[in-house]
Formats: C-alpha cells, structure tokens, sequence
C-alpha cells in the first residue's frame, strides 16, 4: 500500500453522517454502466498526479470484478445530479477494514466529512471495530479525519 495510514480504533460514537443541503447519496445501484465514468472524474480531479492510474476499467478490474465487491459499500455524493464525491469501503484479504477512494470536488470540507462518516458507519454496521484510510494531503481533511479520531 502507497503512503501513510493513519487508523481510526474504536467506531463506537462516531456520529452518523449529515448529507449536505440539497446532496443526496448513492450506492451502486440503478443504471450502473455510468458510474464507472462518475468515479473516473471524481478519482482524476482530485488526483491529477494519477490521472493514467485512476479509471473506470481500473476501478472495473480492481473493485467490481471482484467477488468481495459490495455494491452498498460504495456512495455517491451527488448535487443535483452532479457527482461532488466519492468514496469506498475497502475490505482487505486480512479482514482488515479501509476508508478508500475518497474524491471530493473542489475540496468540499463539508462533503468529505459526509462520505468519511458514510464509509465508516457502514463499515461499523459489518461488524468492523477498526477501520484505515491514507493520510490526505489537504490539511483540512486531516483535521476532520483526527477530529473523528484516526491517528
């Protein structure tokens, strides 16, 4: 794995998650043959420095592809139909839980916030107790991240 971990120990308390004003939140349901696409963008806006790395058929071959994909473990953080987000619950072969692929649009600290918490009650309600996530760049989300209690 690529960077530093920072490790979020006890789930219990963490506050469920506040969808921002007029967002709503999606899984992989319904057409799904654009969704591929939707985390594409969100994947190479925020990370221009992989942009080659961060496609569809990456997220496709990776992800989807397999057998231990969970179709309500990945959200859509959307504003009138526009995707402002994304994020995933990343289970490891060790059983190990991960906060993975979190992209916001234009660095929205508010709908971060949003899909970190999405990510991490859904993870508690599959029975994890600890969950990682790398360590961000943007110092805002950092401080989100450490306000929720990750180390």
């Amino acid at each position: 794995m690529e960077g530093a971990h920072l490790k979020l120990e006890d789930l219990s308390g963490i506050p469920e998650a506040e969808v921002p004003f007029l967002h709503e939140i999606w899984n992989w349901e319904g057409d799904t043959s654009i969704l591929p696409h939707k985390w594409e963008h969100m994947a190479q806006m925020a990370r221009p420095d992989k942009k080659k790395d961060l496609t569809a058929k990456y997220l496709e071959e990776r992800f989807i592809s397999s057998h231990k994909f969970d179709p309500q473990g990945i959200f859509f953080l959307t504003h009138r139909s526009k995707c402002m987000g994304t994020a995933m619950l990343i289970v490891h072969s060790d059983g190990s839980y991960e906060l993975g692929h979190l992209y916001v649009d234009s660095h929205s600290v508010e709908c971060y916030k949003c899909l970190a918490l999405m990510v991490i009650k859904y993870a508690e309600s599959k029975g994890a107790t600890s969950i990682r996530t790398l360590k961000p760049d943007h110092e805002n989300y950092l401080s989100i991240l450490h306000n929720l209690g990750f180390k």
